[in-house]
């Protein structure tokens, strides 16, 4: 941070900076001349002005003559009006006396109009022989005052004083007004610094030296900028724009700042009318990258002179934080809507899904037509099953277990899978026979195996091998030994390091870059694996490939019971019992009604909450069945409503909405059963029987319904 260095002519004290005010005490004209003429010769040299007011014991003409057989091309220099010699008369005096009031302004605008012309600033001297003793105190008070004006000014001024004409007293009071003192006698020069400003020069020593450490040890970047440029910068500065402080140096700070926000920053920073507080901005770097930086600058007075502080700070990694949090929120925010939307669909799909397989059933007798009946119901089972996947996405529920062969559910996903996986990766099956059944949510580990089986297939790009096994297991546990079903995909792809592997099951957490893949996909399988009670082993080989091994607890009905008597079905039917079923779906309750009806039940139908009291009115009905929502009213306030007209009135509600109307339904089961949907008819008649007559029956395999009986398939 050092000032301007100006080179002075005088050996014994070499450069000086812009607003030096030094003294010189000499002896003879010869010691003045000794240091006046190489003082103001490297002034001319150095495109200054030069101004020399003389007095005893040189006259004008004396100082002239000196001057042109000292100073080479001295004659160029006084043509060119690049110095003058003043008598001290036209100088400290007005009318014979001294007139000190305005000389300082007088000394500014010499130095003003020296710029003016093109020279680098002002250098004076000035003799002080013809100084009276009833002038020295204000000419003391003026040479004080003079330092003070020029601090950091281009301008530098030597005052001359001769020795024989100063008491001892008098040196000290000059010494102390100047910076320092050269005493010139004999030809020998010594050097004294005033007290004052030893102090002075050292507190500027500290407090540079103080300044370096701070800013040398800055994280943030620092630079000044001076005339438009940078004049200094840090370490750090250094670190943040990839640029070396020589490179940074004489720069224009604007150059650093990013086009879309540059426009600002071209404005004047010499003048520092720039000024910002935290502002977020763009830099380049010297290999043209993009950083974020808080930026602060403002416009300081330094050694006189106006310039600009500028402090930046690295913030890139916290806004690239901020844009994935951001594009995370997004992807949320939409698969929210997504969710939303599947579960509105899903439910109408459902409904239509009900009402084809419901038809198909009553024609089950006709032969003729039992091919194509049998293929539409395939593809009915097979919609049904993707629709329950789509339903997965978009609810929040505890899984509905039941007992399952996970070997079937993966056969019945082969075909899916491998188209799934493409050409280029091929897919072996060994499943374990006589495989323990487990107690899951099928499309839950449906879910599993998918996600599994895509994510083995993303982590070999140029193709490879799946294996696929499954096999029983028991965990010893000493007296409590446990029995659980181990389900382990294996790829031949890429593998993963311990610190990838850490996170994979974190959200979001995803290795194919941004718009490649949600991060979602592993999570929804460790968070299913839970809900089940089982858990996940992860095994992997940088360069060879990946296991997942899913662990889930064997079911204590250890052999997988797949059919259930023919004569089954007959527990459910009614005796005449009347239900009111309450529907706002026309299809779901013309088909309800159907299944009520051929299985021996009275039924009375409406779709609004409004009419279902009306009919209540009339009728004495043994049952209410309501849908939860209801167009005009919900369904337990309906039941509500009724209960207190009739008060052992059985009520049955259900729902298909997959919002907080499941949660709601877990709330009410104590006060009213609940059935959420999807459901099968079999289900249906399974709860009206136990509600009406307190019978519990287990419910049978889809294989034994008959258009009679009752009609295996998804109800919402």
């Amino acid at each position: 941070m050092g000032r301007n260095l100006r080179v002075s002519g005088i050996d014994i004290i070499g450069d000086i900076p812009w607003g030096t005010h030094l003294c010189s005490f000499y002896q003879t004209k010869r010691d003045l001349l000794n240091i006046v003429m190489p003082y103001l010769k490297a002034g001319l040299e150095s495109n200054e002005f030069c101004n020399w007011v003389v007095s005893d014991p040189l006259n004008e003409q004396e100082a002239m003559e000196a001057a042109r057989s000292t100073i080479p091309n001295f004659g160029y220099y006084l043509a060119n009006g690049q110095i003058e010699i003043v008598p001290y008369t036209n100088w400290y005096l007005r009318n014979g006396k001294l007139y000190l009031t305005n000389l300082i302004n007088d000394w500014i605008e010499r130095m003003e109009n020296a710029i003016s012309r093109g020279f680098d600033g002002l250098r004076a001297t000035g003799n002080t022989a013809w100084l009276d003793e009833k002038d020295w105190g204000s000419f003391l008070e003026y040479d004080t005052a003079i330092s003070k004006a020029t601090e950091g000014m281009p301008v530098i001024i030597l005052c001359t004083y001769s020795i024989p004409l100063c008491s001892a007293s008098h040196v000290i009071d000059v010494v102390n007004c100047h910076e320092f003192a050269i005493f010139n006698k004999d030809g020998r020069c010594e050097v004294i610094e005033a007290i004052q400003h030893q102090k002075t020069e050292q507190a500027l020593r500290d407090s540079e030296e103080k300044f370096r450490v701070l800013s040398e040890t800055a994280a943030c970047g620092f630079c000044i900028i001076e005339d438009d440029k940078i004049s200094y910068a840090n370490l750090a500065a250094e670190k943040v724009t990839g640029y070396s402080r020589d490179e940074l140096l004489n720069m224009k700070f604007w150059e650093l700042i990013h086009p879309e926000h540059r426009q600002f920053y071209e404005k004047d920073a010499t003048g520092g009318s720039i000024s910002a507080d935290k502002q977020e901005i763009k830099i380049l770097t010297k290999d043209n990258q993009v950083k974020w930086v808080i930026l602060s600058c403002g416009g300081v007075v330094i050694n006189g002179k106006q310039v600009v502080l500028v402090t930046f700070y690295d913030i890139t990694e916290r806004k690239i934080a901020e844009e994935i949090t951001q594009q995370q929120l997004y992807r949320v925010q939409k698969m929210e809507i997504v969710g939303k939307l599947a579960s509105g669909m899903a439910h109408e799909i459902n409904n239509q899904l009900t009402v084809i397989q419901a038809y198909l059933d009553l024609y089950a007798k006709d032969d003729s037509f039992g091919f194509i009946r049998s293929k539409i119901g395939q593809a009915v089972e097979k919609t049904s099953r993707l629709n329950r996947q789509l339903m997965l996405y978009s609810r929040h529920k505890e899984p509905t277990k039941d007992l399952h062969d996970l070997n079937k559910n993966l056969k019945d996903l082969q075909k899916m899978l491998k188209q799934m996986i493409g050409e280029d990766v091929t897919i072996y099956y060994h499943l374990a026979e006589n495989l323990w059944s487990i107690n899951a949510d099928a499309a839950n580990i449906e879910q599993v195996i998918v996600n599994l089986i895509l994510n083995a297939r993303d982590a070999m790009p140029h193709g490879g091998m799946i294996v696929v096994t499954t096999k029983n297991i028991v965990i010893d546990q000493g007296e409590h030994s446990k029995k659980a079903v181990c389900l382990s995909v294996s790829d031949t792809g890429t593998g993963m390091e311990d610190n990838i592997m850490s996170q994979i099951f974190n959200p979001f957490f995803t290795t194919k870059g941004l718009g490649k893949g949600t991060g979602l996909g592993l999570t929804v399988v460790d968070n299913i694996i839970k809900a089940h009670g089982g858990w996940i082993d992860v095994q992997s080989t940088l360069g060879k490939g990946t296991t997942f091994n899913v662990y889930l607890p064997a079911a204590d009905n250890i052999l997988f019971r797949s059919r259930v008597s023919s004569g089954e079905h007959r527990a459910y039917c009614g005796k005449g019992e009347k239900i009111l079923l309450v529907e706002d779906d026309p299809d779901v309750l013309d088909l309800t009604r159907m299944v009520l009806v051929e299985n021996g039940y009275r039924v009375s139908m409406c779709r609004r909450a409004s009419e279902a009291l009306e009919l209540f009115e009339k009728n004495d009905f043994d049952l209410l069945i309501s849908d939860l929502v209801l167009p005009d009213a919900r369904g337990f306030v309906l039941a509500g409503q009724l209960r207190e007209k009739k008060p052992d009135l059985k009520v049955l509600l259900v729902s298909g909405y997959s919002d907080n109307w499941i949660g709601m339904g877990k709330m009410l089961r104590q006060e009213y059963p609940f059935l959420p949907k999807p459901y099968t008819a079999v289900d249906l008649l399974r709860e009206v029987q136990q509600l009406l007559h307190g019978h519990s029956v287990r419910k049978p395999d889809s294989s034994i319904i008959g258009m009679k009986s009752c009609f295996n398939c998804p109800v919402v």
